[in-house]
């Protein structure tokens, strides 16, 4: 499952204008930010009862190079394999279909939604990005001038 944005147009403009240090930390912010909001849908979806270790296990990995986010079950401790009975329940078995497909129905449920969070959410952290630089320079500026 991947997200593909619409409409980014403008984002790039904006990107582009700002430079590229601040592109780069504003589309990694607004990419962890939905990640997070993703991740948080689908802790409210997964299937009721039980212990509560596949809503606790589900997290979220950031990889700065490839500009991803993955959501996914982690290992549980002292497992070196993540729980069967996440993969039966997402996945099926050859035997029998997938049970309750939670993390797909979600995803797929909202997949515009998060496309446009992603878009808005940089922008959001463009803008801020930027003030932090300007407060930056004109701090740096302050201190150049008293000397």
């Amino acid at each position: 499952m991947g997200l593909e944005l619409q409409n980014v147009d403008f984002l790039l403009k904006q990107i582009a204008a700002f430079g590229p240090t601040v592109g780069e930390k504003a589309s990694d912010a607004g990419i962890r930010s939905t990640a997070r909001v993703v991740l948080r849908d689908m802790k409210k979806a997964s299937p009721p009862g039980g212990t509560g270790q596949l809503r606790r296990g589900l997290k979220m990995r950031y990889s700065k190079k490839m500009k991803a986010a993955f959501i996914g079950l982690r290992t549980a401790t002292g497992d070196k394999q993540p729980r069967f009975y996440y993969k039966t329940l997402e996945f099926g078995t050859k035997l029998e279909p997938a049970r309750n497909p939670f993390m797909e129905k979600t995803y797929e449920r909202n997949a515009q939604k998060y496309s446009q969070m992603v878009i808005d959410k940089t922008i959001e952290s463009l803008y801020s990005e930027a003030l932090k630089v300007y407060k930056r320079t004109t701090l740096q500026n302050s201190r150049t001038k008293r000397r």
